[in-house]
């Protein structure tokens, strides 16, 4: 299961009366599973998952000490906070930023654009109802969604939201699938879908659909109703397709008018061509996700990340950089240097404006934009925060009573070694 899973299922509870937070409590192990083979994906899904209120009681005081001072390390380095309850984000522009504000304790969010030059927000549309997914197509001028809508069954009806970025003009289209369904053109001007004719890809302006990879030529023979997702080169001229569900896919990709099985993904979203020949998605077992290379020239698998409780993935082709969080801290690879960057910073639903100097990212909710040069020169005002931070992490390792579970302990441990090695760079 998924994180989308989780919240439709927060869903259905909600509507029949139940308490997800009882099932949480009483099922422990079911939700590290759950958290940790979650589906993520381009500007989307609510990432925002704090791992503390995972393995901490909810009673403990630690939860909101340890989230102050990574807020803290944020105003550290003069980060600029745009807006709270924030559940998804994305560059529109260089100097513009599109961003779903949930109202709390509603069904309502409201879709906002904000400048970078100006520092200003206003407000383009209102969405009702639970947005499972959101992202901007590449180009900047629509956001796509997955909305679930209350209808007159116990579980909501799935749709597929479009919204016009340059006039808040918005259509919904029904789907059959509250979980992810579609994925996005390079082009940014239609959405890929699976359906009984193949691979079909649906025109937003025109609204029409054309078969772009025949059924019979899928490597498919028996998908049982997943979730199946294609995922094109930049020139189209190979294919990636995903079939399965549950943390588990079949990966494909084509080589000429066949296809070539790859190892497993774990994650239906988090795949990436670099270059027609290369590709990169997320491999592993919960609490040890890591980004995974694919040259398909030499047939040669290579990691490009270390474990992680989940990596969030993301790539930005106009700067050929990958994000991934390293268990909750932002880190950035540079694929032809092939060096990765700490930030030593914690957040989520991390994307890089176009030339790759400025970043947004949300921790608890709040949306956050960065100038990555402004973390240069910070070490030392970094480092104290980060030892706060460890210090922290000791003390409540030394409450049993504040630990939600059996995984707690190993939990805090990997926290504790990660900053401890954000302080060995800081400190040389």
């Amino acid at each position: 299961m998924t994180i989308s899973q989780i919240k439709l299922f927060n869903i259905i509870t909600k509507t029949t009366m139940k308490k997800f937070t009882c099932f949480i409590s009483s099922c422990y192990s079911l939700l590290f599973i759950l958290f940790s083979s979650s589906l993520l994906y381009h500007p989307l899904l609510a990432r925002d998952i704090n791992l503390d209120e995972i393995y901490l009681t909810p009673s403990s005081l630690y939860i909101t000490k340890i989230l102050m001072a990574k807020l803290d390390a944020y105003f550290t380095v003069g980060s600029y906070l745009i807006d709270r309850h924030v559940s998804f984000s994305g560059w529109i522009a260089d100097n513009k930023i599109a961003y779903l504000k949930e109202i709390p304790n509603s069904k309502t969010n409201i879709l906002m654009i904000f400048d970078t030059n100006t520092k200003t927000k206003s407000e383009l549309v209102r969405i009702t109802g639970d947005v499972m997914y959101a992202t901007v197509f590449p180009g900047g001028k629509f956001m796509g969604m997955k909305l679930l809508l209350a209808g007159k069954n116990i579980v909501p009806d799935p749709f597929i939201a479009v919204v016009d970025l340059t006039n808040g003009q918005k259509k919904l289209y029904p789907s059959t699938n509250p979980l992810l369904d579609f994925t996005i053109s390079p082009e940014g001007t239609s959405m890929l879908k699976y359906s009984q004719q193949g691979i079909v890809a649906f025109d937003i302006l025109s609204e029409t659909e054309k078969t772009v990879l025949g059924k019979s030529i899928l490597p498919l023979s028996n998908h049982d109703g997943e979730t199946v997702l294609a995922y094109p080169t930049e020139n189209h001229s190979k294919w990636a397709i995903l079939s399965g569900g549950g943390g588990n896919y079949r990966l494909w990709i084509s080589e000429g008018n066949k296809f070539k099985e790859l190892q497993h993904a774990t994650s239906s979203t988090e795949l990436f061509w670099i270059d027609s020949n290369t590709i990169v998605f997320r491999i592993g077992t919960p609490g040890y996700f890591r980004g995974m290379m694919y040259n398909a020239k030499n047939n040669k698998y290579r990691p490009i990340t270390a474990p992680s409780y989940h990596t969030s993935l993301r790539y930005f082709p106009s700067s050929k950089i990958l994000s991934w969080l390293h268990d909750g801290i932002i880190q950035f690879y540079k694929i032809d240097q092939n060096t990765t960057i700490s930030t030593g910073l914690e957040g989520d639903d991390v994307a890089l404006d176009s030339v790759g100097s400025r970043f947004i990212s949300t921790l608890s909710n709040r949306l956050f934009l960065t100038n990555i040069h402004s973390l240069r020169g910070k070490n030392i005002e970094l480092a104290r925060i980060q030892r706060n931070i460890v210090a922290l992490y000791r003390e409540v390792g030394k409450r049993h009573a504040d630990h939600q579970n059996e995984f707690s302990a190993m939990y805090l441990e990997r926290k504790i070694l990660r900053y401890e090695e954000l302080l060995k760079v800081n400190n040389n």
